[in-house]
């Protein structure tokens, strides 16, 4: 089965909190309908379907889900989340899916990605492979390149497992967990990447057998309680701002960068507890705070 390796996607204009996503009703989700087009889901192609639908047939929490059923095409179908907020150091994606009796060699995939101006870049590929039953990446093979590897654990089908990335981008490498254990640690396959802006949930649309469905999926939930990311540990003000933004912080300040909404980095030329802000353009922008023990922290700011 030929699997294709995606390098160009359109790039992405939102950011969105970190947050948990559950497909409820009380999230604004309707079920029997495309999950894309739903509170900023997003697909990468749409010539295969409706695939991607919202559904009461099973939930791991709550009453909906998402189901993907694959297609016959041999080509891939991806839903984005909306856009996550950039976040530096460690970011973790978790979610849990359930993949009935029925999958064939359709792979489904649970990938974080960054999108800058050049477009999308995966951040690792991490698929389901009901034909070998395992969790699989992209690392280094025996002899040092890059090619499709099966993690040395495997899933239960018909019932609801949970998966987990942690991405480091100062080690370059994502730690991938299944129900609890930890089973692989993959390369940072794109280059020079800052953070993960989207994950992108899909299948290759290869024998259109079977289903999967996800719930829960989360983006730096605060319960995981990351060790180098501290929000709140810093205040801006004034806010809105006009000329100057200056910062109120329990720690020492090493460096500051500020973001614009596409996740662009900025000029921000920090000194004496302040960033001149007169020349950025009218508008929502996220500030990040790296201190000197190593820790960071974000706020957001208007600039008016």
């Amino acid at each position: 089965m030929k699997k294709v390796l995606l390098s160009g996607f359109i790039a992405l204009s939102m950011i969105a909190n970190a947050q948990t996503y559950g497909f409820e009703s009380s999230e604004g989700y309707v079920a029997g309908q495309d999950v894309a087009g739903q509170n900023g889901w997003l697909v990468y192609s749409t010539s295969y379907g409706d695939v991607n639908t919202v559904t009461s047939e099973l939930a791991k929490t709550g009453t909906q889900s998402i189901k993907t059923v694959p297609g016959e095409t041999g080509t891939s179908n991806f839903l984005w989340t909306p856009d996550l907020d950039p976040v530096d150091g460690v970011n973790v994606i978790e979610g849990d899916f359930y993949l009935d009796s029925e999958a064939g060699e359709t792979w489904f995939w649970f990938s974080p990605i960054e999108f800058d101006d050049n477009g999308g870049h995966w951040i690792n590929r991490i698929f389901i492979a009901p034909e070998i039953n395992a969790i699989g990446y992209v690392g280094y093979n025996d002899q040092g390149a890059l090619a499709w590897l099966a993690a040395d654990a495997s899933f239960e089908r018909d019932t609801w497992n949970h998966l987990k990335a942690e991405v480091s981008f100062d080690d370059g490498e994502v730690v991938i967990y299944l129900n609890g254990e930890q089973i692989a640690v993959a390369p940072i396959t794109a280059t020079n990447p800052l953070t993960i802006t989207q994950i992108g949930l899909g299948c290759d649309n290869y024998d259109g057998l079977g289903a999967i469905y996800w719930d829960n999926i989360k983006v730096n939930a605060e319960d995981l309680a990351v060790s180098d990311i501290k929000k709140g540990a810093f205040s801006v003000y004034p806010n809105p701002a006009t000329d100057v933004l200056k910062f109120n912080s329990t720690a020492k300040v090493e460096s500051v960068q500020i973001y614009d909404l596409s996740g662009k980095a900025v000029s921000a030329n920090y000194a004496d507890g302040q960033v001149n802000v007169s020349t950025l353009a009218k508008g929502v922008y996220v500030v990040k705070v790296k201190n000197v023990d190593g820790t960071t922290s974000s706020s957001k700011f208007i600039k008016k």
